[in-house]
């Protein structure tokens, strides 16, 4: 009977090979989790980028509205400074059409996170120079489309959205997705 109790004992546990293979499944599995979880994460970054920008856009248009003064989306792709992120700012005209001077309005800017890249159209053009957005007291705008790319350490950048004034003549700001399979915005 003794031999029986020592037996049962020693089958109840796990060997040592069984418990290095649990934990080498383990960490493999944790190793692929980590590089979805990571890309997701980037991916729900852009998203959020083209959220705020849809943002400070529809902002500029009520507020040209409420002001009855033009109101400007100033885009600057490649940064303040050399090397610089993206940023976004809306600026007031003086007049209500063809404004003269252009006043910074305080406190509503976008900057872009590290990875995203700004293009002034939708076939993504990255330019040195600024581009505007312009809204008028009537709701209307000039037709421009703001392109968020994504861009992974060497290789090329990867459209993303697209975020813009999808009809001049009402200001209707519309956020775009990037289709690979369509090569077009949807």
């Amino acid at each position: 009977m003794e031999r029986k109790r020592s037996r049962s004992k020693r089958s109840a546990g796990f060997s040592l090979l069984e418990l290095l293979v649990a934990l080498a499944l383990v960490g493999i599995l944790a190793a692929l989790g980590s590089f979805g979880f990571r890309q997701w994460q980037q991916s729900l970054q852009v998203r959020s980028c083209a959220r705020e920008v849809a943002s400070l856009l529809r902002l500029g248009r009520s507020q040209a509205v409420a002001s009855n003064r033009e109101i400007r989306v100033k885009a600057l792709p490649l940064g303040e400074t050399p090397g610089g992120r993206p940023v976004l700012w809306l600026q007031q005209g003086n007049l209500s059409r063809g404004s003269s001077v252009w006043l910074d309005r305080p406190g509503q800017r976008v900057e872009f996170p590290a990875r995203v890249e700004l293009g002034l159209s939708q076939d993504c053009r990255i330019e040195a120079g600024p581009g505007y957005l312009s809204f008028n007291p009537d709701g209307s705008s000039n037709a421009l489309y703001l392109c968020l790319q994504e861009r992974a350490g060497t290789q090329p950048a990867r459209r993303r959205y697209a975020v813009g004034v999808s009809h001049a003549a009402t200001g209707r700001i519309c956020v775009l997705r990037w289709n690979p399979a369509t090569a077009g915005f949807e």
